[in-house]
């Protein structure tokens, strides 16, 4: 399979990456997808996710900078590529399409060294994910997960608050150029103080726009769950419940299992009300 090609013109290189692999492995999980849903374990109107890494993210994560700067744009090609194969492969109305923001909220948050903040970082995101957001057919729900790592089930960082991911949210809806479905924010399990969820009042998503908070833990169950909802209902209204980065990546299926348990519990409640302070 070729991964890329290198060849010399007036001493300057051209990259080009071939398939990088993401609407091969969306084609063969879809097939899956399918038969669980014929077979009546989905109900019929739910969504195929397909979530990619930005190029970005990839590029500045196994490259070294200045070569980085380099490589950047054919890499992006090659990936936005996949994103037209999945589109052409999977029926719209079926499909999410995630894009998985990692380095560019951590560079963003300015307190991990491995990902220091440059000047121009603002305008050059902005236009990043505004190519990156036109690469999705509009009739194709276009979601962001906003990412602090997940290594070993760990963020490389925790996020002090909710700042910095809020800001980042509102540059990436006011850029996207079309309709953003959702955005994807992480809640450490520890966090039930006021101070982390008070900037959410900030957020300026636009209707249609649906923000989903990572509050869903393994480690206190649905009543830790709850206590994380009722604390982020002071400062936003509507939001819906997700797991930090993901349910399986790293784990034992048991306990895949035990964050649908937790899922389930948390959301047959209902809407947490908020404590009185």
């Amino acid at each position: 399979t070729e991964i890329y090609t290198l060849s010399l013109h007036d001493a300057l290189p051209i990259l080009h990456f071939g398939e990088l692999g993401y609407s091969r492995e969306a084609r063969s999980s879809y097939q899956d997808f399918l038969a669980a849903r014929r077979a009546g374990v989905l109900p019929p109107d739910v969504r195929f996710q397909v979530s990619l890494p930005t190029p970005y993210a990839v590029i500045n994560s196994f490259c070294v900078q200045p070569d980085a700067q380099q490589i950047l744009p054919a890499y992006e090609q090659a990936m936005l590529g996949e994103v037209a194969r999945i589109a052409a492969a999977i029926p719209h109305e079926d499909l999410a399409l995630q894009w998985d923001v990692c380095i560019e909220m951590v560079q963003w948050d300015g307190r991990w060294q491995g990902a220091p903040q440059f000047p121009g970082m603002e305008q050059v995101f902005a236009v990043m994910f505004r190519r990156l957001s036109a690469a999705v057919p509009e009739d194709i729900e276009l979601g962001f997960h906003l990412c602090y790592g997940d290594l070993d089930a760990a963020h490389f960082i925790d996020p002090a608050d909710a700042a910095k991911m809020t800001e980042l949210a509102n540059l990436i809806v006011q850029n996207a150029g079309r309709p953003v479905g959702y955005v994807h924010m992480p809640v450490p399990a520890h966090r039930t103080d006021d101070a982390y969820y008070q900037p959410l009042a900030a957020l300026r998503l636009p209707p249609g726009t649906e923000l989903y908070l990572g509050l869903v833990h393994v480690s206190d169950g649905v009543e830790g769950t709850r206590h994380r909802m009722s604390m982020a209902g002071k400062y936003v209204r509507d939001f819906g419940i997700a797991s930090e980065c993901g349910i399986s990546r790293g784990r034992h299926p048991s306990l895949a299992k035990e964050f649908m348990r937790v899922y389930a519990g948390a959301a047959e409640a209902g809407p947490a009300k908020a404590p009185h302070t």
